[in-house]
């Protein structure tokens, strides 16, 4: 068998959280659909299954196959209710809580070291279990938790910084399966270079270096294991931030050894926004310009593979869009795939990465195109890269820059003439609401800090007419722009 757990996606937000957790106390695991079939080696199982369910009163439909080879199992969140009824058990009418109560633990392998809990519950299943389970945690006398043999069902779902829920886990994981806990970034690292030398056999790749930390950590991975048999390009839209690309190339090129072939694209760029003020065009446009010279650049080479950093977040939360550079029908490898964002960067840091480019907040690949509103020129990107340049300094010289998911600056146009611009500042922490959901809030700057960006903006920049700060909130990230 594999030294890891399979954790079945019933919830895709819930999913990902368990897997983090499990990651983080050197368990590997992977995210699987809910039709996922085991394979007829043995020797490929894993040591284990998951049952990730959500937190509403929907109950998920569990494959009885998947419990007939006597894994052990572990059915999270409403999971739990479906796993209690699969084995025979009966399931009363939910009760939508939404509030904290206190869960009562009784002693047992996974329970052991707990006591009582306040959590936060959503939805409460009671069960009435088969005969051969019993309790192992009850809410308000009824049971939400129990244990019948190899298989583990918690009504609950684990929280962020869940002390007890980890506990619960990683106890199911070490005691229950006899995962080993040896897995690390290391071991990941590892285990990619081995997978890409063993899928290349000296066979050409190639993999586009965008300035984001995915396809820089890719880069680094398949340069370790290729060598030269890697081709790496990096497009210079003139669409990144103020002394990005030189910063990029100086960390990849000099100080790493990497062969970048770098493409000029500037002036193409350019010209194709010229006259494009809707934000949807100017993406299509950008986009296209970087696949044409990308396709362009790597046509007289003849690679097997081509390398991508696409994460798990793509996979289970979005659609995986089609890549910049066109395979023609070659291999496409995702080395990142089962990661999520947040564990990509301790991997870079593993990687000997610096901080700066292991912690940057992430960059879309329009740049700074749909950050200027209304028409990019060449006089307006400057302007912007100013604004963006000082409000970072001046947001890590007052010690936020570690509070803050992203903060960044933003240009609309006046019609006055004399000053014909105006900065819109945005800065947001992520935070957990209670649905289970994420929500953006508008950092509550200091005004001092507000009014000495202002200051030192104006001054520099004479075409600023104003400096706005964007307060408002919204329940989901994908709603604020120009991220």
């Amino acid at each position: 068998m594999q030294d890891q757990l399979l954790i079945i996606n019933y919830n895709a937000r819930y999913s990902a959280d368990v897997a983090k957790m499990l990651r983080a106390n050197g368990v590997y695991c992977q995210i699987v659909a809910p039709n996922y079939q085991l394979p007829e080696d043995r020797d490929n199982w894993p040591l284990g299954l998951v049952f990730s369910g959500g937190v509403d009163k929907q109950m998920p439909s569990i494959a009885p196959e998947l419990l007939a080879p006597g894994l052990p199992v572990l059915a999270l969140g409403n999971a739990a209710a479906s796993l209690c009824e699969t084995l025979g058990g009966n399931v009363e009418e939910s009760v939508v809580q939404n509030r904290v109560e206190t869960v009562d633990f009784q002693p047992g392998v996974i329970t052991k070291g707990l006591d009582s809990d306040e959590r936060m519950l959503h939805t409460v299943f009671p069960l009435t279990l088969p005969e051969d389970a019993f309790p192992i945690a009850r809410v308000n006398d009824k049971i939400i938790a129990f244990r019948s043999g190899v298989f583990f069902g918690v009504g609950f779902q684990l929280e962020t910084n869940d002390v007890d829920g980890g506990a619960l886990l990683n106890h199911f994981a070490k005691d229950v399966c006899g995962c080993s806990g040896s897995w690390s970034e290391s071991v990941f690292i590892a285990d990619a270079e081995e997978m890409l030398k063993n899928s290349l056999q000296g066979e050409e790749a190639v993999c586009f270096l965008t300035g984001g930390l995915n396809s820089g950590v890719v880069t680094l991975i398949g340069n370790h294991a290729l060598g030269s048999s890697l081709h790496v390009f990096f497009v210079d839209t003139g669409l990144y931030r103020q002394d990005e690309v030189k910063s990029l190339l100086k960390y990849y090129q000099d100080r790493e050894g990497i062969e970048i072939t770098v493409i000029d694209a500037k002036h193409q760029i350019l010209e194709g926004l010229r006259g494009l003020k809707q934000e949807h065009l100017k993406r299509e446009k950008v986009i296209a310009i970087i696949k044409k010279v990308l396709n362009e650049a790597v046509k007289d080479i003849q690679f097997s593979a081509v390398l991508r950093g696409n994460l798990a977040d793509d996979f289970i939360f979005n659609a995986v869009s089609e890549g910049l550079i066109e395979n023609n029908g070659v291999r496409v490898i995702f080395p990142l795939k089962d990661l999520f964002k947040s564990e990509v960067r301790y991997l870079a840091k593993a990687l000997g990465m610096p901080v700066e480019p292991a912690e940057a907040q992430s960059f879309p690949i329009t740049g700074l195109s749909l950050r200027i509103h209304g028409e990019v020129t060449e006089e307006r990107l400057a302007t912007l890269r100013r604004a963006d340049a000082l409000f970072a300094q001046v947001i890590t010289n007052a010690g936020q820059h570690k509070r803050l998911w992203k903060y960044f600056a933003a240009m609309y146009p006046c019609e006055e003439a004399e000053a014909n611009e105006i900065i819109a500042l945005r800065a947001v922490s992520l935070s957990e609401n209670r649905t289970g959901g994420f929500s953006l809030q508008a950092a509550r700057l200091n005004y001092d800090l507000l009014e000495i960006y202002s200051d030192a903006l104006m001054a520099a920049c004479p075409n600023v007419k104003s400096v706005f700060y964007d307060f408002s909130s919204t329940a989901n990230s994908s709603e604020v722009q120009w991220l």
